[in-house]
């Protein structure tokens, strides 16, 4: 029907004065568009689905007067009764307790169906992050016309290895991790533990507990070496469906050694001599989190956005004041304040490599050590984005693939002589692309490879063409 427009757009009288503002997105004149018709059609029942009338039926009826080239359409509209839902089944929890996956339910049992809360409770299932599938079946109660039954199939992950990192302790939903790591430059120990059932209304609470021996030197960071010990504890409290509010504080204890005045950077040099190690340090933990993933395990709607703020407080004499804001792991910034000017160089921010910036070796970007310009000293201004481009999945629904078009830097604010510096322009951007394929593995967290290659190299910038990670995604 190419070419016809709407003559008249013709509609019963509806039960919800929603529904009117809905079908005024058919306007008498405009061409006529299927497309648009049925969007609007779905509108119409799911608006009435969200108020109870879960089976309504709604008939669009078109009449064409061909020699005008135009289109009578008339809207058949029957909403049915209005139902409640009886009972709410969970099908497929074999390990996860019933308790956790029904305290996501925003459906409740005995109230007025709505198509709107159903949905919401899949979309917070799917996001616990061990249910991997989860589909809904709605059933009408033989013995009575206004009730259905709603059941919700899950699909849980099931995790295999030497893992003692687990999301879903023995089923109870509560985060737990012992962990203990070895690398070329780093040893560590941890224990995390996350009660997301804290109270009845949604508060969350975790502690974290930690130590580790590191030198960065191994990882094309300057030579010296940090050792950290403390502990955290946060509250996760519920502003809205989609946002919480997380809360807390902390203390560090952080020793820097084995600090050669000939390998390090003068910006090293000059902080701890102003103040000398160790510190020290009580912070307090501030982050704002707003979620609309359709699920936590390759989303395909939605967006995330987390906004967080890191104070450190001046207590003790041997505490450092400073502070570090970020947002979405792609912006931040940081500084120092009082008798301290800067943020606090092992506080830095670095990039470079698959989860940052692929085609760039890990934490090369940025400001280099005068000493060895192979070596990073990272900054307080980190800028990173990008667009991944996810094709049509062909191979499984376990293994994601993406194009990535992807720019940042670290860079400095607070500079010290003998350090050459870049601005913070754009032109200072690195920008790479590539591809990335990320396969969900049985150990429940995607192993990730790249291939990318720097769109505009800069003399001294160091390059990886492969990549590999475990953890991120995209």
């Amino acid at each position: 029907m190419s070419g016809y427009r709407l003559a008249q757009v013709s509609v019963p009288d509806v039960l919800l004065p929603n529904i009117k503002k809905i079908l005024m997105q058919l306007k008498v004149g405009d061409v006529f568009s299927r497309k648009k018709i049925i969007d609007v059609t779905k509108q119409v029942g799911d608006a009435l689905a969200n108020h109870g009338y879960a089976f309504p039926e709604v008939s669009p009826i078109p009449q064409l007067d061909q020699s005008a080239h135009t289109v009578f359409l008339n809207f058949n509209i029957t909403a049915g009764r209005r139902v409640y839902v009886r009972n709410i089944h969970v099908v497929g929890d074999t390990r996860t307790s019933g308790i956790v996956i029904r305290s996501q339910l925003r459906q409740m049992e005995g109230s007025l169906y709505s198509l709107k809360d159903t949905k919401e409770s899949e979309r917070r299932i799917k996001n616990l992050g061990y249910l991997d599938h989860v589909e809904i079946s709605t059933a009408a109660v033989p013995s009575d016309n206004n009730q259905v039954d709603l059941t919700y199939h899950v699909h849980e992950v099931i995790l295999y290895g030497a893992s003692i990192s687990e999301p879903n302790f023995m089923g109870s939903g509560k985060f737990v991790s012992v962990g203990f790591q070895r690398s070329e430059f780093s040893s560590s120990y941890g224990f995390t533990y996350t009660n997301p059932f804290y109270t009845t209304t949604g508060i969350s609470r975790s502690f974290n507990f930690y130590y580790t021996h590191t030198t960065p030197g191994n990882v094309n960071i300057e030579p010296y070496t940090l050792d950290n010990y403390g502990s955290s504890m946060t509250y996760g409290i519920p502003i809205s469906e989609f946002d919480s509010w997380n809360v807390g504080g902390g203390y560090d204890h952080t020793a820097v050694s084995n600090i050669n005045p000939s390998l390090v950077s003068p910006s090293v040099m000059q902080f701890v001599s102003r103040h000398p190690s160790p510190y020290n340090q009580f912070k307090l933990i501030n982050s704002i989190s707003h979620s609309t993933l359709d699920r936590a395990i390759f989303p395909t709607s939605g967006n995330e956005q987390n906004l967080g703020l890191t104070v450190g407080v001046p207590v003790l004499h041997t505490s450092l004041p400073y502070y570090e804001a970020q947002y979405n792991g792609s912006l931040g910034y940081g500084g120092g304040y009082g008798d301290v000017n800067s943020l606090p160089f092992f506080e830095n921010f670095y990039a470079g490599g698959l989860a940052t910036l692929p085609g760039y070796e890990a934490n090369t970007l940025g400001p280099k050590n005068p000493a060895n310009p192979t070596e990073s000293i990272g900054g307080n201004v980190e800028v990173l984005g990008g667009v991944n481009l996810i094709l049509p999945n062909f191979i499984s629904s376990k293994v994601r693939t993406g194009i990535l078009l992807d720019a940042g830097n670290i860079f400095q604010t607070d500079r010290v002589p003998g350090i050459a510096y870049e601005s913070i322009n754009p032109k200072n951007l690195r920008v790479t692309t590539g591809i990335m394929v990320s396969w969900w593995s049985p150990l429940g967290a995607p192993l990730n490879f790249s291939l990318a290659v720097p769109l505009n190299k800069k003399p001294g910038d160091q390059l990886a063409l492969f990549g590999f990670s475990f953890g991120a995604t995209i």
